[in-house]
């Protein structure tokens, strides 16, 4: 199964939604929209039709309000949050260390790192002792309840880090389906300690970009992590770095064909393709065929192993 990020701003919405590849479609609800919540999810509800239409709540992701430069370089949270100082905040491929935190928000930076983030980028702290003031945001609950007129109950919640995080969208939602981003070692503690749990309506995705961020120095745990997902939910989703050397080019390359090979090795159906990928025409297109050579190709390599094991097998009851 696909399921493909939508923008409310993509010409090509349509073909999108309409391409029979894709079964499911997301709304990465961190990006501003210029009508009513609800007009938006009324509209995008009719185009889907049949499919599925998710609402990915940001939660207690840590995104950038604000940067300004004097006299100090300073960021600003969406969140209030407190942790041991000093602590290093990590964005794209680049770290730098934080020495205070003004008005629970306001991250007061050693130097200014040679690149810097940009207003909306998303950023992770790593510290252990890290504590984020609210799970949902208000942008969160104003989708939730857009979302209850229009009838839509289908949500992915980012950085789900224990039960508390689930029971908080049903408390508002009790019709909630609940898809379960994992991006953090702590959500990562809580799927192999308690899932799967008493809700029926819980699926797990294993959120790649995040999560191997906040594996620390030890990134050769991503296959360990993406092996728990897996085997608690033989249904989850995997997300994040899906097929990106299209993004840059016309091909593919070996190393993104490797990767799909083994998320399907390791029991992965269900993959999540990123705003980026389904924003540009010729993107999209190029990966929708990369996806379906790749699938015929596993599926002739499944089909012989199955004939090959058939003959095995009627061999040894003769």
């Amino acid at each position: 199964m696909i399921i493909a990020s939508l923008s409310p701003y993509t010409h090509h919405i349509d073909d999108v939604i309409q391409h029979p590849l894709v079964d499911a479609l997301r709304l990465n609800t961190s990006i501003p929209v210029k009508n009513s919540k609800t007009d938006l999810l009324m509209s995008l509800k009719e185009k889907c039709a049949s499919k599925r239409l998710w609402l990915d709540l940001k939660t207690r992701q840590l995104r950038i309000v604000n940067i300004s430069y004097y006299p100090q370089t300073r960021i600003t949270l969406n969140h209030s949050i407190t942790s041991k100082i000093p602590f290093d905040i990590y964005y794209r491929d680049i770290s730098t260390r934080v020495i205070d935190i003004e008005n629970d928000n306001i991250l007061i930076l050693a130097s200014q790192p040679e690149v810097m983030p940009e207003v909306g980028e998303s950023l992770n702290i790593l510290d252990t002792s890290l504590k984020v003031d609210c799970y949902l945001t208000e942008n969160d609950l104003e989708y939730i309840e857009a979302a209850k007129k229009c009838g839509i109950h289908n949500y992915m919640l980012s950085f789900v880090e224990d039960e508390n995080d689930l029971r908080e969208l049903i408390n508002y939602d009790s019709k909630a389906s609940i898809i379960a981003k994992i991006e953090s070692q702590k959500g990562l503690a809580f799927v192999k300690k308690a899932f799967p749990i008493n809700y029926q309506r819980v699926r797990l995705m294993a959120a790649r970009n995040d999560l191997f961020v906040h594996l620390g120095v030890k990134k050769i745990e991503i296959i360990t992590a993406l092996r728990i997902i897996i085997k608690k939910d033989p249904q989850a989703i995997v997300a994040s770095q899906i097929l990106p050397s299209i993004e840059k080019e016309e091909g593919v390359s070996m190393s993104d064909l490797s990767d799909l090979l083994l998320l399907k090795i390791l029991g992965y159906k269900h993959f999540l393709l990123n705003d980026s990928m389904c924003s540009r025409s010729e993107v999209f297109n190029n990966a929708m065929e990369v996806w379906n050579e790749f699938m015929q190709q596993v599926k002739k390599h499944e089909d012989a192993l199955r004939r090959k094991n058939s003959y095995k097998s009627s061999n040894k009851s003769e």
